[in-house]
């Protein structure tokens, strides 16, 4: 994406219908949809490849899927979260976890299994993929993580802040960030340093735009060069942070009902990544 240009796509015809977990790294969407079947997916240069999805074992039902990249090998990794319901429903789950390496097509169990189901969208960032954990309330306090390089799960330190219902986990360049909206006239973005250390990088003020509240504030979709993109109920924003601008990239209501997270676009193939012999185009 360059400073004023905006890549919109969408899903292919086949899984156009409403799907249930999507995540995205480099590019590439990684999805299930609502029939069980598993796609890694270039919105780019709409190649996908369906990958196995031999989930679902009996009474298991998928929580959430992920994809990022091993530190220490650069290759791909898919993560997947299942739970499963004994008879008597009021035990609490049983929670799986699996991996898929890039280029296999066997999923294998985790070492160990996250404590709790995760919260919300994956967000990929610094070797590890994130979720949000939810407390009473529906507040977020803190952050999961699993590092694909150790496949452990673990705990991310989580900035102090007022309010932290609406907050959002994303990828700040390739660093963990976090999107707080509870400020009435902006939204702050925080970003965690390679200490652990939270640090409030840029405050967007969305006044800049007349009488805008942060409560119609919809999504970060990313970072393109220098400048932040931002979904807003009246359109889609762009935030230079050098020149501290506001401006729109599009106006009105009629944008995308979901969001994935990210504006990166990549022109890996699907197909050799995972050495998948049948490939799709849409």
């Amino acid at each position: 994406m360059s400073y004023y240009e905006l890549l919109v796509t969408s899903l292919p015809k086949s899984v156009a219908e409403p799907w249930l977990y999507g995540a995205v790294c480099h590019g590439l969407l990684c999805f299930e949809d609502l029939c069980g079947a598993t796609f890694l997916f270039n919105p780019l240069t709409r190649e996908a490849v369906l990958l196995p999805s031999d989930l679902l074992h009996e009474r298991a039902y998928l929580d959430s899927i992920g994809i990022g990249v091993d530190r220490l090998t650069s290759l791909y990794k898919i993560l997947r979260v299942s739970y499963s319901l004994g008879k008597d429903l009021s035990v609490h789950p049983i929670i799986r976890a699996e991996v898929l390496d890039q280029g296999s097509w066997s999923w294998r169990d985790t070492v160990s299994a996250p404590p709790d189901l995760p919260v919300g969208a994956p967000v990929y960032a610094a070797g590890s993929i994130h979720w949000s954990v939810a407390g009473g309330g529906g507040h977020i306090v803190g952050t999961l993580s699993f590092d694909l390089a150790k496949e452990e799960f673990g705990p991310t330190p989580f900035p102090e802040l007022r309010g932290t219902r609406l907050v959002r986990l994303v990828d700040h360049r390739g660093a963990l960030g976090l999107i707080d909206p509870s400020l009435q006239e902006s939204v702050d973005m925080w970003v965690m340093e390679e200490s652990g250390l939270w640090v409030r990088k840029h405050r967007i003020p969305l006044t800049l735009l007349g009488c805008v509240s942060s409560h119609q504030f919809g999504e970060f979709l990313g970072c393109g060069g220098r400048k932040m993109v931002l979904k807003h109920r009246s359109g889609l924003l762009s935030y230079d942070p050098a020149t501290d601008e506001l401006e729109y990239v599009q106006r009105g209501r009629e944008l995308p009902a979901r969001v994935v997270g990210s504006i990166t676009v990549s022109l890996l193939s699907p197909a050799k990544l995972w050495n998948a012999d049948k490939v799709l185009f849409f």
